[in-house]
């Protein structure tokens, strides 16, 4: 029975993990942009190019738009575009 138990608990968590997915940022802008992701007082930057979609904040952050500074709260599944030099959650 114990043994019954550890399995359910690996599907369980292998389930629960195969259920949480990164949020995406697409750029439908014709430039690059930086942006940041600060996820519990870490900062990542990466540049997300023209025409580009990237996958991150796997389990939620606040994303920056470096050059306009503007920032959103995104959660695992957002779908995030840069349009016109705006982010905005779809």
């Amino acid at each position: 029975m114990k043994r019954l138990h550890i399995l359910l608990l690996i599907f369980s968590l292998v389930a629960l993990a195969a259920t949480v997915s990164a949020a995406t940022l697409q750029n439908t802008d014709g430039q690059s942009y930086v942006v940041e992701a600060r996820v519990d007082g870490q900062i990542y930057q990466a540049t997300i190019l023209d025409g580009s979609t990237i996958s991150l904040c796997d389990y939620g952050c606040e994303l920056i738009l470096v050059q306009t500074g503007q920032s959103l709260t995104v959660q695992p599944n957002d779908a995030v575009v840069i349009d016109n030099g705006v982010l905005r959650i779809q």
